[in-house]
């Protein structure tokens, strides 16, 4: 199928070609060279084009002298071709264009022979380097890319020129008084009326009419061509035959009005005559392939059809996640369930009667040995933790001659089931993790859905726009497809490989959106050449940093561990969790410990409270005491919001425009409790603003209000600096006996650019 293409294109080329040779003004042809040196500079191969280029322009020529001309420019071409191919590569414009300077040596030969004037010469290379470059512009994306390309404006207008020129060869009469403009006039504005709309199709009458225009050097073709496709538009709503008929009813009328002849003219009558030809050739078209053209041409129609079927597929994955997530849920609740209670007491008591008044010489006769006796002196030394002969039941005490045996054997039972009370206690904590861990799974799972769901949209300006900015910055673009998922952009586009710049282009999505975009990669498309490159918008706002710290036995290894890390695609945190203790031994490991789950569980998508409900139980289930105060900021660097959570730490501080605010409240560290109250308030942050986390190691240091009052006189917008500040006053209020570590961490909100 490709060879396909690329027949019938380079056959379209070379009938182009050869009508161009032949287009004249002013007894000048600088239309045929102009293309023929674009043509070179495309794939179009040189074995066609050349003889073409040769023969025609031979054709054309008055004198041997002018035939020399084209013979030099068609020979140093072809040669300048063969060069260029042998290193894979095509001429590229600038050596085209000075190449060109030096075959036109042989026309200036043909003008001293004849001796002319050098003015139509140097008019000619002029128009012939201008025209080049026109070609090249409407052409050369067409041939690298097989026509699998949506043309720029600049792209149409310069087709348009060629077109005019075209029309210009074409309006040369042949057979007699027949020419073939008014044929391709008919048939192209019908065409483009019905597949680009009226102002395609007034365009392109408006364009051919000024081709013929040059030819006869009359306004009479343009008058004729434009009128005949304004009546046609008034039928174009209606059938495809009454577009035609209005369109020859429009061109009889105008040829009358504005020529002023008479029907029985035979040059009229052969202009209506070809005219008529391409009515016909434009109704031979079958309209299914007219309606193909017309879909595929409609610029809106396409990415609105993909961003359909990529909502239908967005809301099929969100409905299978949704199944997924209530499958976890369920699984949380058996797990919630789970039952860890201890042995029955009377199982125990079942247990006395067969392993000690079974082997009891008097149990013939004993009163005592039933289940409810056994099951009360089992139930009470439960509860009393251990039995004796003042904990026996009465009728023990009245009838049991093995008592010693009894109440030996009940307390080995009492040591057993506090042992199994505290492996049942760590079961159900264990049991209640995992609750909590399906449970929070399943609320991602939910979100994941519930985004997914909702529809993303497509921006079909925006598209056009950034295929646009793309062309004029030299990055020659197929396509754009651009989604818009809640504040998120999703870009898709095919590029040139040896044009691409991806910082150029994400700096032009940055100027169309007001938004920084980031490369995601980019893979090798369909058509040859081409990459398929993706961008992603990021938030507007970032955060710059920075921690000073001090280990309280200077060895650097500090129980106090903090974090700056990203959650999700727009989330910021930053962190500090101090362990019970100081130094780098068991304060450092669970600080770090406590650290990283919280830093683990945000980036994973879980909300602050089921985090640290999740850490503190963990924390919890440990055999020592694992105590760990914790202070995080959550921020969304696309608008700000934050969440502020502090579990046994002291106060944040937040300056703004010179003041200070204090956030924070009391409670016990992580781990030190099963059940905990964190605090977590939300604030909306600001440009410029500046917050302040501390260890108790440093804000033990200061008497009430003197940190605030330093953060708020120390003028820096440096995190770095205002961190080291706050250090430097805390270990000089020490005056050198530090008590633990300490650790101040700032973080500064900025924009990006």
């Amino acid at each position: 199928m490709r060879k396909v293409k690329k027949l019938i294109f380079t056959a379209a080329a070379a009938l182009v070609l050869a009508a161009l040779c032949t287009a004249e003004v002013y007894n000048m042809r600088p239309f045929g060279t102009g293309a023929y040196i674009a043509l070179i500079c495309t794939s179009v191969p040189v074995y066609v084009i050349a003889p073409v280029y040769l023969i025609v322009s031979g054709l054309m020529c008055t004198t041997t002298a002018e035939m020399w001309g084209y013979l030099a420019v068609c020979l140093l071409f072809v040669v300048m071709k063969l060069i260029f191919a042998r290193f894979k590569r095509n001429i590229p414009l600038w050596a085209a264009a000075l190449a060109a300077l030096v075959s036109f040596c042989g026309f200036i030969y043909a003008v001293i022979i004849k001796d002319l004037t050098p003015l139509n010469v140097i008019l000619s290379l002029l128009f012939s380097l201008l025209f080049m470059l026109v070609t090249h512009t409407f052409a050369g994306p067409l041939f690298e890319t097989s026509g699998k390309i949506k043309l720029t404006e600049i792209e149409l207008v310069c087709g348009c020129c060629l077109m005019c020129a075209f029309s210009l060869a074409l309006t040369r009469p042949l057979f007699g008084k027949f020419s073939f403009v008014w044929m391709l006039s008919a048939a192209c504005t019908l065409f483009a009326l019905y597949v680009k709309g009226a102002g395609a199709g007034l365009i392109l009458s408006v364009t051919i009419g000024c081709g013929a225009s040059l030819y006869t050097l009359s306004p009479m073709p343009v008058a004729v061509t434009v009128f005949a496709a304004a009546l046609s538009v008034v039928f174009l709503n209606g059938h495809r035959l009454l577009n035609c008929a209005g369109y020859m009813l429009g061109l009889v009328a105008a040829s009358f009005l504005f020529v002023g002849g008479n029907y029985s003219d035979s040059g009229m009558l052969l202009s209506l005559l070809s005219a008529l030809i391409g009515v016909t050739l434009y109704a031979a078209i079958p309209i299914k392939r007219l309606n193909t053209l017309k879909d595929i041409s409609a610029s809106d129609a396409l990415p609105l059809s993909l961003v359909s079927s990529l909502n239908e597929e967005r809301r099929r994955t969100g409905g299978r996640i949704n199944e997924t997530a209530e499958i976890f849920g369920s699984m949380s609740e058996v797990m919630n369930r789970a039952c860890f209670d201890g042995t029955d007491a009377k199982v125990y008591a079942e247990r006395l009667i067969d392993e000690v008044c079974a082997y009891c010489p008097h149990r013939e006769n004993c009163d005592c040995k039933n289940i409810d006796t056994m099951t009360r002196l089992v139930s009470t030394a439960f509860e009393d933790g251990h039995t004796s002969v003042g904990g026996l039941p009465k009728d023990v005490l009245d009838n049991c001659r093995g008592m010693a045996q009894l109440i030996n054997k009940t307390n080995v039972f009492v040591d057993k089931n506090r042992e199994d009370e505290v492996v049942n206690r760590a079961l159900k904590s264990a049991s209640a993790l995992v609750s909590e861990q399906l449970s929070g799974a399943r609320d991602i799972m939910r979100r994941f859905a519930a985004k997914l769901t909702s529809d993303a949209e497509a921006d079909v300006k925006g598209a056009k726009k950034f295929e646009e900015e793309l062309t004029y910055g030299g990055i020659r673009a197929l396509g754009a497809f651009i989604t818009r998922d809640g504040q998120e952009w999703e870009v898709s586009v095919a590029v040139r490989g040896e044009d691409f710049d991806e910082t150029k282009a994400a700096d032009i999505l940055k100027k169309i959106y007001k938004r920084p975009f980031r490369f995601l990669g980019a893979t090798e498309s369909d058509v040859n050449g081409f990459l398929s490159a993706r961008f992603r918008s990021g938030a507007a706002f970032d955060v710059t940093f920075g921690v000073s710290n001090v280990a309280r036995d200077g060895s650097g290894k500090s129980g106090d561990s903090y974090s700056f890390t990203r959650v999700g695609a727009d989330g910021f945190m930053m962190a500090l969790s101090d362990g019970m203790g100081s130094g780098g031994g068991r304060a450092n490991e669970i600080s770090e410990t406590a650290l990283s789950l919280v830093e683990n569980y945000y980036r994973a998508g879980f909300d602050s409270d089921f985090v640290l409900a999740s850490v503190n139980r963990f924390l919890s289930l440990k055999k020592d005491e694992a105590f760990s105060a914790m202070d995080a900021l959550v921020l969304d660097l696309s608008d700000l919001r934050a969440d502020i959570i502090k579990v046994g730490s002291p106060q944040t501080l937040i300056k703004r425009e010179g003041k200070v605010a204090l956030f924070g409240g009391g409670s016990l560290p992580l781990g030190a409790v099963e059940e905990l109250t964190p605090y977590i308030e939300s604030v909306t942050l600001a440009l410029d603003d500046i917050v302040v986390m501390a260890s108790d190691g440093v804000c033990d240091c200061f008497d009430v209000g003197e940190m605030e009052r330093l953060v708020e006189k120390t003028n820096t917008l440096n995190p770095q600096t205002l961190s080291r500040t706050v250090l430097d006053e805390a270990l000089k209020k020490l005056g050198g006996v530090q008590r633990d570590d300490m650790t101040v961490l700032c973080g500064r909100i900025y924009k990006r650019m």
